[in-house]
């Protein structure tokens, strides 16, 4: 997971692209997409507990 958010960060293209979609479902699939196309292994459970754990630290900040 580590290294697919430095690939990330590190292409403002990727960026772009991701922030552009809307749909959850559409946004972990287009994610494991990446992740395939850049011969990583990042499986589904992964990227839905860090994005689940993105969510909470975002309401930890801005909430509590």
């Amino acid at each position: 997971m580590e290294t697919f958010l430095e690939r990330i960060l590190g292409d403002p293209g990727l960026q772009v692209r991701l922030r552009e979609i809307t749909d959850r479902r559409e946004f972990v699939a287009v994610c494991l997409a990446i992740s395939a196309e850049l011969g990583l292994a990042l499986d589904e459970t992964e990227l839905q507990q860090a994005m689940q754990a993105g969510r909470r630290a975002w309401l930890e900040r801005h909430l509590l």
